[in-house]
């Protein structure tokens, strides 16, 4: 058995459950209850019901979970707290629930070229390391070379 996952929920939807409470059991431990108010039978059908009763047809309660990783992730909050309210333990899961559109490519193509054109109105920073280079005691330097193979004399 799994064990119990405790999430902490915004007070909007507090509101929302507090409102479906009266049919709700109290020592039903579940969100999600039965006609009866008590645990609920098969979801698939309590979730088709739902879904095609607000006008949101084909919506799958893993299209949440996508939405709902991809809104943390892009509201900045740490991939590793997206894991962990998601439940998932691996990025690699993680990853597969944050898919990336072509409104975050085009997103991410503004964004590089704002950063570009930024950099190119910039005065270069260009300085040398050093006054003198510095020169490896085994080879001489450039002039130095050079002279010795002109006169074709090596020490």
């Amino acid at each position: 058995m799994r064990p119990t996952r405790r999430t902490p929920t915004e007070s909007e939807f507090l509101g929302a459950s507090r409102s479906t409470s009266s049919a709700r059991k109290l020592a039903c431990p579940h969100v999600f209850t039965g006609r009866d108010g008590g645990r609920l039978g098969d979801f698939r059908k309590a979730w088709k019901r739902a879904r095609d009763a607000a006008g949101i047809r084909g919506l799958l309660v893993h299209d949440l979970r996508r939405s709902a990783a991809r809104n943390a992730v892009r509201a900045g909050v740490p991939e590793q707290v997206v894991m962990e309210l998601g439940g998932w333990r691996t990025r690699s899961v993680l990853a597969r629930y944050n898919v990336t559109s072509e409104r975050d490519l085009a997103d991410a193509l503004k964004r590089v070229s704002r950063y570009v054109n930024k950099r190119a109105a910039e005065k270069p920073k260009v300085r040398p390391l050093r006054a003198e280079p510095a020169q490896n005691p085994h080879n001489p330097p450039a002039d130095e070379a050079g002279a010795e193979k002109r006169t074709g004399v090596s020490a």
